[in-house]
């Protein structure tokens, strides 16, 4: 039995416009969103860059957010932190993976 029922969800673009805010508000790090899915279903993903040093056994980014739904906009959310300039290394603005040349 799933803990999310299916329900109306808002638009892509809706969400993460309204989740770029709620990390806008909340950190002063880098931030990303992107949507993905997994064993569960369709979810999105709101990632925050760690500070410079830390390691994923620190301080996490989302230390004193004001809230950490799991769902929002109807969407599943997952909150990942990761390494400092993880973003510019793998994503483009729009929160797409980066091309890469072939090996």
């Amino acid at each position: 039995m799933t803990k999310f029922r299916n329900g109306e969800k808002a638009t892509k673009k809706e969400v993460r416009e309204a989740l770029m805010s709620l990390a806008a508000e909340s950190t002063p790090n880098r931030f990303n969103v992107r949507f993905d899915s997994d064993g569960s279903g369709a979810c999105v993903i709101l990632m925050v860059e760690r500070e410079s040093g830390e390691d994923s056994d620190g301080k996490s980014p989302f230390a004193g957010w004001p809230e950490m739904p799991a769902k929002f906009m109807g969407w599943r959310v997952v909150f990942m932190h990761v390494p400092n300039k993880y973003i510019d290394v793998f994503y483009d603005a729009d929160g797409n993976y980066k091309v890469t040349a072939d090996a």
